[in-house]
């Protein structure tokens, strides 16, 4: 039980967080040997599986935006990372879904959830007060643009190969899952302590990823007194924290960057496209080649690329949750919102491998539950054992 649980935990972080594989070229993560794992799997001792519909869909899905992008690349096009990036969101996709539906115990997903992102704050709160043990992760972060742009040790050192904003809208798209089963199934002192973890570690990471927390605490108003209470508690723990511990000071300074306008109000202020032509309609083929002003906005990259064709085509992917989100309206409006926030900060949809993973699983565990199957949460399975 111990060793099959232990898997399962390791399972679902490397499907999480992706670390780097030491050593090796740089962005390639550990999830891409646990497909090979899979298929070394379904090859030697012939395991039979069968694929829902959930597989296919978005398989044709990533097929439709590949086969759309090599052609704008053909045709007078460039940055042919486009293409890297739909392989290996398809390929976070795939992880995601062979770990949830034939390494991990449904009634269990919740709480290996919940452990990883548990786990992996910890990590990364225990390396940034002693840098000393940063030699310890760098191994398995591998190399990106959190060690120059907008650096604080406590939103580097999680145990991922992704930058901080990737880290942060996964966690700030989990608090939205753990918030849900505090509503849905049972309020205890574990789940809120978990929720909190999760809640602060999304905010420490990217600032962003508040409106995620700010989304699911609204949802909590919307319900029974206790949750308004404790949403008014977290809050006050969260800036009591901010204010009080010495090792938080230096993020304390991040945050507040000394009265200047958050990043997301100057991705507002840089927007701009060339609308003469048919660039809105076929998009140019460039992102950040000098012909526009630079920009992180999703939404500015794929009109830029694709125009709005490639735009709507990358969109579509949120109407899966139409097909698989029966559970709470409520809910799944906030999800879809939020998603649509982060991709305007910066491109999310199925480009934040970590993001997208938490989406996946979200996706899979309402799919679960709209078949009739109801999960249980951390505390449940912790009193299991």
């Amino acid at each position: 039980m111990i060793f099959r649980s232990f898997f399962s935990f390791l399972f679902v972080f490397i499907a999480l967080f992706d670390p780097q594989i030491p050593f090796f070229l740089n962005g390639v993560g550990l999830s891409i040997f646990f497909v090979l794992l899979f298929l070394l799997k379904v090859t030697v001792t012939k395991f039979k599986f069968s694929l829902d519909s959930v597989f296919y869909i978005v398989s044709i899905y990533f097929f439709a935006v590949f086969f759309f992008s090599l052609l704008r690349v053909l045709v007078l096009g460039d940055n042919f990372e486009f293409l890297l990036s739909i392989l290996r969101g398809w390929l976070t996709f795939v992880s995601c879904y062979f770990v949830y539906y034939f390494f991990l115990d449904k009634n269990k997903v919740v709480f290996f959830l919940t452990l990883c992102f548990v786990v992996n704050s910890v990590i990364n709160f225990s390396v940034a007060s002693n840098p000393v043990l940063f030699p310890m992760i760098e191994l398995f972060k591998g190399e990106n643009l959190s060690s120059e742009l907008g650096y604080n040790p406590f939103r580097n050192s999680y145990l991922s190969m992704s930058g901080y904003y990737t880290i942060g809208t996964a966690y700030g798209i989990f608090s939205m899952l753990l918030g849900y089963t505090l509503v849905k199934e049972r309020a205890s002192f574990t789940r809120m302590a978990a929720f909190f973890t999760v809640g602060f570690s999304a905010v420490i990471a990217a600032r962003t990823a508040s409106l995620a927390v700010v989304a699911i605490l609204g949802y909590f108003l919307s319900k029974r007194l206790v949750f308004i209470v404790f949403s008014l508690l977290m809050v006050y723990a969260g800036i009591y924290l901010l204010s009080e511990i010495d090792s938080l000071q230096v993020y304390k300074n991040w945050v507040l960057e000394g009265g200047d306008k958050s990043y997301i109000i100057d991705v507002v202020d840089a927007i701009w496209i060339d609308t003469s032509g048919l660039n809105l309609l076929y998009g140019t083929g460039y992102v950040n080649n000098g012909l526009f002003a630079y920009t992180d906005s999703g939404f500015l990259k794929e009109l830029l690329f694709g125009g709005i064709p490639y735009l709507l085509l990358k969109i579509s992917l949120l109407g899966i949750i139409y097909f698989v989100f029966k559970v709470d309206k409520i809910f799944s409006f906030l999800l879809l919102l939020v998603v649509l926030v982060f991709n305007f900060k910066g491109q999310f949809i199925f480009n934040s491998s970590h993001g997208m993973a938490v989406f996946y699983f979200i996706v899979f565990y309402f799919k679960s539950i709209s078949e009739g199957f109801v999960g249980k949460g951390f505390d449940d399975y912790s009193s299991d054992n």
